[in-house]
């Protein structure tokens, strides 16, 4: 999506007693330990994160929750990279 936001997406799942089902994402730098970085609920299947490090690649983990059960995490490593920021570069033209 940009330097500093990215879309997460996932497949979603059904509760076979047909609770709503909700999410759990989170995120963090790859090769960091700390799950801290963004912790985001959701009932939808997708969400759109903001305020990350641009130039940096991540690792996502979710899990989901009717009100009662909890999945275990499902973890990816190296799922996405944020672009680089970008350079403005001027360029100048003299006439002959």
């Amino acid at each position: 999506m940009g330097t500093t936001s990215a879309r997460i997406s996932w497949d979603a799942v059904s509760d076979p007693d047909g609770d709503p089902v909700s999410y759990e994402v989170q995120l963090r730098p790859s090769g960091t330990l700390l799950w801290s970085f963004k912790k985001i609920t959701t009932s939808d299947s997708y969400v759109d994160v903001t305020g990350l490090f641009s130039d940096k690649v991540y690792d996502v983990r979710i899990r989901a929750n009717d009100g009662t059960d909890t999945t275990n995490w499902s973890e990816k490593t190296n799922v996405f990279r944020t672009a680089a920021k970008a350079e403005i570069v001027k360029a100048y033209w003299w006439a002959k």
